[in-house]
């Protein structure tokens, strides 16, 4: 979570590095996952198609949230989540 400038001095990340890096820069275990996963597969957009690590993740965050919540989307910004959501939505009310 910290930057180093270029005479030593540490610096806290306050802004997460824009919201992508809150666990921290340059950890080990994230780094080694990320490298498994990538030398797998870099990225599958979920419009398309799916992935076993995305159906994996899916099921244990339905598993660790509260309710009955079983339908998990994934997407890549929060303008694309509330658009995903009000589609989501029409065709469940249309229904």
């Amino acid at each position: 979570m910290y930057y180093w400038s270029i005479d030593g001095t540490k610096i806290i990340d306050g802004s997460s590095g824009l919201f992508c890096c809150a666990m921290g820069h340059c950890r080990p275990e994230i780094s080694t996952a990320v490298a498994d996963q990538i030398s797998k597969l870099d990225y599958s957009p979920h419009f398309e198609m799916g992935s076993l690590p995305s159906y994996e993740l899916a099921r244990r965050l339905a598993e660790i949230t509260p309710g009955d919540l079983n339908c998990i989307f994934f997407v890549n910004s929060g303008s694309e989540s509330i658009e995903s959501a009000l589609k989501i939505a029409m065709v469940i009310s249309s229904q």
